[in-house]
């Protein structure tokens, strides 16, 4: 994921948690992950999290709500701070 699509996705995540639930349901919709987009991998979390802090981003938003998050695609955040030397 390159660092313009993943400040997009950020952009999306953080303007969705401030909307009333029945927004959220339909940028849910809106949101699923079309045929021709990759899906997260730990691979992919990595490189975001990298080009986050490579681009002096204060922090990283993991997901919007914590059932939406894949613990496997978790360890993608870890191998980035631990390749930043930032505490896990």
């Amino acid at each position: 994921m390159d660092r313009r699509a993943f400040l997009q996705t950020a952009t999306a995540a953080a303007l969705a948690t401030s909307l009333p639930d029945s927004a959220n349901a339909e940028y849910a919709r809106a949101a699923s992950t079309a045929p021709t987009h990759s899906k997260c991998s730990p691979d992919g979390v990595r490189d975001a999290v990298l080009a986050a802090f490579h681009g002096n981003a204060d922090g990283i938003i993991l997901s919007r709500k914590y059932s939406e998050m894949k613990l496997s695609d978790l360890q993608g955040t870890r191998t980035a701070l631990h390749q930043l030397h930032l505490p896990t």
